[in-house]
Order: C-alpha cells, then sequence, then structure tokens
C-alpha cells in the first residue's frame, strides 16, 4: 500500500527489498524520536522550559507512553506551576513503569500539589511496602492522611516509626501537632518539652509551647515549666519571651514589661528575634489602639538598643505606617536610609506615604533617586512616572510610566491606572490616538473603574467623538458611584454634545445640589452653555459671569459676557488661527 502510486518505486524495491524500505523508515522515526529527546533535555539544561516540553510532547508523538519522556514533563510542568498536567504526566509516568520508585514519587507530589491527599497517601503506603528506606515513605503518607483531616490514622503510622526507628526533632514535630488535633494537648505538652530538651536554642520550639498553654488556658503549667527552664539559664531571652507572653495572658501586665523590656534592652540578643516578636503588633495596632502604646514602645527599645541597625528603624518606620503616622514613619524611614539605602521596600514606603499625603515635589524628588538607585524596579518608574504626571511633565511621565509597563508590572489594577494615567498624559499632549488606546486598555483590565470611565468621557465630549460610547461609559461611571458631581457634571455635558439639552439640564441641575458646585467655575460656565441652549439667554449670561468671578477662562467667557451668545465655528477657528 505504501508504494502503489508509484510504479517505478515498486520495481526498484524487488525481490523482497520492500521489506527493507519499511524497515529504514523505522529507523528513521527512531532516529527522530531520539533527536527530539535530547535536544528536550538540552533544552531543559538551558533554562528554556517552554522549549523543553514542546520537544518532549513531540517526542511522544512518536512514542506515546515512554515512563521517562512523562516524567520529564511532570517535572518541567511542576515548575512551571501547570499542577493539573503535572499530575496527567506523572500518572502516564507510573502506569508505564510502576517498578521505578521516583514516578511512584513524581505521582504522589504531583496528586498532593491537586489536593487528592488521600490518593497521594494511598501511592505514598504501596511504595513503603515495596522500597528502602520505609519510614521515608511512611512519614510522607502520614503526613498526606494529615492534610486529608485523617489524624488518627496519621497519628499510628509516626508512633510505628517512632517505635520502629526511634525520635527526632522533625518526627516529634508531626506527632505534638497531631496530638492536638486529635484531642490531647497534655500529651502534646509533653512531645513539646521533650524537644526544647533536645533542642533548647530552638525558638520554634518554645513558641509552639507557649501558644499550646495559651490556647488551652494552662498558662499556670506553662509558667512553671518556662520558670525551671530559667532557673538553669537565668539570661536565655526565648524563655523570657515565653514566660512574658503567659504573663500577658493571665492579665499581669507588670511582669510582661519586665521580662519583654529585659530583652529588648539587651543588645547581645539578636534584632530579627526581636522584630520578630514584635511583628505582631502590625496586625493590629490599626483596628486596637490600645495596642498602639505598647508595640511603639517596642520599637523605642529596638532604636535605643540598636542605634546604628538600619532594621530598627524600618520596622520603627512600619509600625508608624500601619498605625497610620506618616510624619513620623517618614522620620523613621529617613534614618533607615542615612545608614543603609539598598533596601527598596523602604524607598517604597516612603514613595506610598508621599502619594497618600499629596506631597508631589517630595514624591518627584525620592522617585527619581529611585529609579537612580533600582533601576530595574517597575514600581519605582511607576511612582516617577505619577509625580511627572502631577508636575505637567506629561512626555516624562509617558516615558517612565511605559518603562514601568516593560519591567513587568503584573497586578491588573495597576497596570489598569497606568493605562488610564497614559491616556490622561496623551490627551493632554493632544495624541489623541494614542489616548483613545490607552483608555480602552485600561477599562479593559479594569471595566469598573468609574473614575477612568469619567475622565474618557469627559475628554470625548470635549473632542465632540464617539458621544455615544461616552454615554455608555459615564452611564455606568454613574451606577458604579452615584452622588459624585464631576460625573453628573460629565453625563450632562455628554449630552450636551449631543443635543440632548433638556435632559443636559437635568442633568446640570443635580450637580448643583452639593455645597461646592456654585465656586466650581467648570460646572458654572457648562451651565450657561447649556442654559443658553434651552433659551434662557439672561440665565446664560449670569452664569458665565459667575464663572469668571470664580476663575474660569476670561477670554472665552468675556466673549460669551459681551456677545450675549455661544461662539459659532467661525469664531472658534478664528481665536485658533490667532493662537497660531
Amino acid at each position: 500500500m505504501l508504494f502503489s502510486s508509484c510504479s517505478g518505486s515498486r520495481h526498484a524495491f524487488n525481490n523482497g527489498h520492500t521489506y527493507m524500505g519499511v524497515k529504514q523508515a523505522t529507523v528513521n522515526t527512531s532516529f527522530l524520536a531520539d533527536s527530539l529527546f535530547i535536544e528536550a533535555e538540552k533544552q531543559k539544561l538551558l533554562g528554556n522550559p517552554s522549549g523543553a516540553i514542546r520537544l518532549f510532547n513531540e517526542f511522544l508523538e512518536l512514542k506515546p507512553g515512554n515512563a521517562t519522556a512523562h516524567y520529564e514533563l511532570a517535572l518541567l510542568n511542576g515548575q512551571s506551576g501547570n499542577t493539573v498536567q503535572t499530575m496527567e504526566n506523572a500518572r502516564e509516568a507510573f502506569q508505564a513503569d510502576s517498578s521505578n520508585k521516583w514516578f511512584g514519587v513524581a505521582y504522589a507530589h504531583a496528586l498532593a500539589l491537586n489536593e487528592k491527599y488521600d490518593s497521594s497517601a494511598y501511592i505514598f503506603h504501596q511504595l513503603s511496602l515495596h522500597y528502602q528506606p520505609q519510614s521515608i515513605f511512611l512519614y510522607n503518607e502520614a503526613l498526606m492522611l494529615s492534610k486529608a483531616d485523617q489524624y488518627h490514622a496519621a497519628l499510628d503510622i509516626i508512633n510505628r516509626i517512632e517505635k520502629e526507628e526511634g525520635s527526632n526533632s522533625r518526627l516529634l514535630y508531626q506527632k505534638q501537632y497531631l496530638l492536638q488535633k486529635t484531642g490531647q494537648p497534655d500529651s502534646a505538652a509533653k512531645v513539646i518539652q521533650q524537644m526544647i530538651e533536645t533542642n533548647p536554642d530552638n525558638v520554634r520550639f518554645q513558641t509552639l509551647l507557649t501558644k499550646l498553654y495559651a490556647d488551652n488556658n494552662r498558662t499556670g503549667e506553662g509558667i512553671s515549666f518556662y520558670k525551671s527552664l530559667l532557673s538553669r539559664d537565668p539570661t536565655n531571652p526565648d524563655v523570657m519571651l515565653a514566660l512574658a507572653i503567659l504573663y500577658k495572658k493571665e492579665g499581669n501586665d507588670s511582669v510582661y514589661h519586665y521580662f519583654v523590656s529585659r530583652v529588648f534592652k539587651d543588645p547581645g540578643f539578636d534584632i530579627d528575634d526581636k522584630i520578630a516578636f514584635a511583628s505582631p503588633y502590625l496586625k493590629y495596632v490599626e483596628i486596637d489602639s490600645t495596642e498602639r502604646e505598647e508595640a511603639l514602645a517596642l520599637c523605642r527599645f529596638l532604636v535605643q538598643t540598636h542605634p546604628e541597625n538600619a532594621k530598627a528603624y524600618k520596622f520603627y518606620g512600619d509600625m508608624f505606617f500601619q498605625c497610620k503616622m506618616p510624619d513620623s514613619a517618614l522620620k523613621e524611614y529617613r534614618k533607615t536610609l542615612s545608614i543603609d539605602h539598598s533596601d527598596y521596600e523602604v524607598w517604597n514606603q516612603m514613595m506610598l506615604l508621599y502619594t497618600g499625603e499629596g506631597r508631589n515635589d517630595s514624591l518627584l524628588n525620592i522617585s527619581r533617586l529611585a529609579v537612580q538607585q533600582f533601576p530595574d524596579q517597575a514600581g519605582a518608574w511607576y511612582f516617577s512616572g505619577m509625580a511627572e504626571f502631577f508636575s505637567g511633565q506629561y512626555e516624562n511621565s509617558i516615558r517612565s510610566l511605559r518603562h514601568s509597563l516593560r519591567l513587568g508590572i503584573r497586578d491588573k489594577d495597576l497596570q489598569s491606572r497606568i493605562y488610564a494615567t497614559l491616556g490622561n498624559g496623551y490627551n493632554n499632549l493632544k495624541n489623541y490616538p494614542a489616548s483613545d488606546s490607552c483608555f480602552l486598555t485600561s477599562i479593559r483590565l479594569n471595566p469598573e473603574d468609574d473614575q477612568t470611565l469619567n475622565n474618557y468621557s469627559y475628554y470625548l465630549a470635549v473632542r465632540r467623538q464617539h458621544l455615544r460610547f461616552a454615554l455608555q461609559m459615564i452611564k455606568a461611571a454613574v451606577s458604579l458611584r452615584p452622588d459624585q458631581e464631576n460625573y453628573e457634571d460629565t453625563y450632562a455635558w455628554v449630552l450636551y454634545n449631543l443635543g440632548e439639552y433638556k435632559t443636559a439640564r437635568i442633568w446640570m441641575e443635580k450637580v448643583f445640589r452639593y455645597p461646592d458646585a456654585e465656586s466650581r467655575p467648570g460646572f458654572l460656565d457648562h451651565y450657561g452653555d447649556i442654559l443658553y441652549k434651552t433659551h434662557n439667554k439672561d440665565e446664560a449670561v449670569k452664569y458665565w459671569k459667575l464663572a469668571k468671578e470664580k476663575g474660569g477662562d476670561p477670554y472665552w467667557l468675556n466673549w460669551k459676557i459681551r456677545h450675549k451668545r455661544l461662539p459659532a465655528r467661525k469664531d472658534l477657528l478664528k481665536q485658533d488661527k490667532n493662537n497660531h
């Protein structure tokens, strides 16, 4: 059949050579498959996972069911975050060759990545029956059972491993967790005490025990245990902090402060451990003012005890930031940078504060320094672009904001805000096609950003372009945020430019319900134009005069007041010619 359409070929492969021709094709296919596999491995080593995935898949088209290729794909898809495909590839590999323990391990881990913990536990159990060291697979089976909320079954396995091989810190850690989950806090406490006795410098274990005693209202037992440890090591800071927490739980604030101040005033105790102890306050000071002074007191101890350590001032600044005390936060952040200016997070916090406070000159200065110090930080370019925009430096702003996008800002809301600002900038430069493109991108990324919908709608109304689309946008903005005078003014102005003067007047009159509306020259000017179009010439002149008094555009307001009418197209063209 292969050669039936070509008579010359049939004669050429005579005397049994047709079979040899088919064999040659098979050899070529095998050679191609091997080449694909080798190239896939090469791309993997070169750090090109997408290329390696494509080549391994091409290899599998030639050699379907190859366990090794499926295993390699499972690893590559796992690195790429494609957990479902990882599981499928690992399953194919394990089904094709269940005698390879690494294929089984990969499949079990892939099941766990997809939260199929029961199935993962089953695979680890099967592996424990056939491979050594058995305890490794049993331990992983226990972990998976624990994740599947089968705590008793997991605890049985941990006890079995401990009985056969003895204890170690990893095993005991899981055991205390499972004992707590199965309602055995007494036994859990004994296990953690055993861990502490074996590893007295491990803060994590002491924190576990402290939490267990506090959560189970057994602070007295905890205090007795830690006092016994303190009697053997009177200067141990971890023990003192554990005691402080338990005394605080009992309501004994004076003893709490005694132990905490001893630790925080000790320059020999690591600053990172102090910050770790004080960090939970960052979550509460914003919502619980009673915690504020205590948190700030700890920060004062930090900077007094470690006056040359930038971490102390940064943490103090972070605490003020959470307390919504921007001036104090900025003061501490400046001290941080005077010691160490290499931490971008500090710069970012300062730029956030300047933005929130509306201090654009300060934002402009620090963001320019930030882009010099951290040219690869998208956030620095973003802040610089925003500061330049609000300073009227539209071309610089556009360059900075576009560079921030090129550096890889991933947050869609932030991307949307950047494109909206670019739309504003291009509009101010009268580059309307670019402005339209940026606004449409912004709206696609976040169709419910009412401010962007309003701004773009207003610009289109001023330009008298795409007015029906502008009307759709401003309707959406008003529905998203009712009772916003700027949006209602835009709504009226879009209707005005559509020639719907009576409806425009209704919306413009809504604007004047707001207390400050009559001090806004733009509102007054718009209302005057709408009144003129609804045959209220005298009222229109009155509002044009009010707009002029409030600082509106003197040229056109004077023109409208003097002529008692709106300028015609020829008047606008004449003025435009004079400007040029």
